[in-house]
């Protein structure tokens, strides 16, 4: 399965195809959808995006999974009710917008 665990398959492999390392996600309903990657592409313009259940992030200048702030993104979690899953190859950092307020880090193998 590799970093592409909650995705189609299809969209699975586009993602491999554009060489995908770091990846923001956010499971979301598709009535956020817009407003969310709106407020996402504000501060991350040069930001490529995939719709499949959830709303799927790339950007060519993260090198870490630590490059991506944090706290924007639980700001939108909030605001759009949405979990929040930043991966790359090897690690996972998930945050749960109705749970405790702090983000979960994990290697990929312990899923």
């Amino acid at each position: 399965m590799g970093w592409c665990y909650k995705i189609s398959r299809d969209k699975c492999n586009l993602l491999k195809n554009i060489n995908m390392k770091i990846i923001v996600e956010f499971d979301c309903s598709s009535d956020n959808h817009d407003g969310l990657i709106e407020r996402f592409l504000m501060d991350y313009p040069e930001s490529n995006y995939v719709i499949d259940e959830n709303v799927i992030f790339k950007n060519d200048e993260w090198e870490s999974i630590d490059d991506i702030d944090t706290f924007l993104c639980e700001e939108i979690c909030h605001e759009y009710e949405s979990y929040c899953y930043i991966s790359d190859d090897n690690t996972i950092k998930e945050y749960y917008y109705d749970e405790e307020d702090e983000w979960f880090e994990k290697l990929k193998n312990e899923r």
